[in-house]
């Protein structure tokens, strides 16, 4: 969260005060980086400095000093605190459907570039790519040199329409596609021998697991209905074989028969005799957040040369008080420097002031811009590049130095 705020300055006079300070030039132009010194300041205030902010020189011959006038601009960001937020997952994304679109490009036969011919003459467009990725045979068929691979259609003299079409649908899908019941087995036998035609492991082994499951379902049947002719004087005569019955019969589900010596452990809903069903879950994402507050002020410099006639090196004129972040600042200007080794240079000073008081430690971004006539901050005197710093109280700082 970012709050913003906007000043404009007035100057004011105010004294002098020294420090130590250094800066950098690199190219023939000024650099500054934020240094970690403090700038001394009474009870109550504590500051950092751009102390070789521009040289004079460089001011007169930059075009940006109109009318002896000029302007800079101070952006401050103080970080405050971070927080966290729970909230739903902002998107939902939906289930894979690459099945689906590859089903579709089958039956449309969309880019196909070749074609099977079965027995009966019924045709089938397909992809080679898709059916090389999905069966060494066909890779060999279809993408190897010489024989099939050059032609467009392809004769399949030992199958049939319905299970070919089965085969495809599988190679593009990796499912079976439906079919009534009592087509299963016949279907299933021959699409193993399909499978096994052109190396199709997957498909065999779901053929064979479909036959499987039909024998033991046939199996349970036909015990359920020879159980089914038990007369009820030789159940009343064998109470355990009644109850073995029914729970065998009970515990045949979708085909399948459950071991019906092993009973089911209790749920947790069940030992708890809660039956109701638990809710499901739903996504959610959180976010860290540093809370932030940004302004900006805008100091303007009215009689340039006479404030470097009348000033001393180390005195400074102060602008108006802003307010970002809770906190209450001053930008300080020095014309003729911060003292004698930036002499030929402006200085500044961003001031934090009101806290003789708080030991509260204040994080924050700061940079100074030279505006243009336009108003516009000038990149090439734009200091800080949004370093972090810190601002603590006087006595605070010499023990960071």
């Amino acid at each position: 969260m970012t709050t913003m705020s906007t000043t404009d300055a007035a100057i004011v006079w105010l004294g002098d005060c020294e420090g130590d300070i250094s800066g950098r030039r690199a190219g023939g132009v000024a650099h500054v980086r934020w240094q970690r010194a403090q700038v001394p300041e009474p009870q109550g205030s504590s500051s950092w400095g751009f102390h070789k902010f521009i040289r004079h020189d460089e001011l007169e011959r930059s075009g940006h000093l109109a009318g002896d006038r000029f302007a800079v601009r101070c952006d401050v960001t103080v970080m405050r605190a971070t927080e966290l937020r729970v909230e739903p997952a902002c998107l939902a994304v939906p289930e894979p459907d690459l099945r689906a679109h590859l089903r579709r490009l089958l039956s449309t036969g969309d880019g196909a570039d070749v074609t099977f011919r079965v027995g009966g003459g019924e045709t089938f467009a397909a992809h080679r790519c898709v059916l090389a990725a999905r069966s060494p045979v066909f890779k060999a068929e279809l993408c190897g040199r010489g024989g099939a691979a050059a032609g467009r259609c392809v004769d399949v003299d030992d199958m049939g329409a319905g299970e070919f079409g089965a085969l495809l649908h599988f190679v593009y899908t990796d499912t079976l596609p439906e079919m009534a019941s009592r087509d299963v087995p016949a279907m299933a036998r021959r699409l193993i021998a399909a499978a096994g035609k052109y190396q199709v492991e997957r498909l065999k082994l779901v053929c064979e697991d479909m036959l499987r499951r039909r024998v033991d379902t046939s199996m349970a049947m036909a015990t359920t209905t020879d159980s089914a002719a038990t007369t009820d004087d030789q159940l009343s005569q064998r109470p355990w074989l009644t109850q073995l019955f029914f729970k065998f019969a009970s515990r045949m589900v979708g085909g399948m028969v459950v071991d019906a010596f092993t009973p089911e452990p209790p749920t947790a809903a069940e030992k708890s005799g809660d039956a109701s069903p638990s809710p499901s879950p739903s996504p959610s994402c959180s976010t860290v957040a540093v809370s932030e507050a940004s302004g900006h002020h805008v100091l303007r410099i009215e009689g340039y040369k006479r404030t470097k006639m009348m000033m001393a090196t180390g005195e400074h004129l102060n602008s108006g008080e802003f307010h970002v972040g809770g906190y209450t600042w001053r930008l300080r200007y020095y014309p003729n420097g911060y003292d004698q080794e930036f002499s030929s240079s402006i200085s500044f000073a961003l001031v934090r002031t009101g806290c003789d008081d708080d030991d509260v430690v204040v994080r924050a971004r700061v940079k100074i811009s030279l505006l243009d006539v336009a108003g516009e901050p000038v990149t090439r005197f734009s200091l800080g590049d949004e370093l972090p710093f810190t601002l603590l109280k006087p006595a605070s700082l010499e023990q960071v130095l």
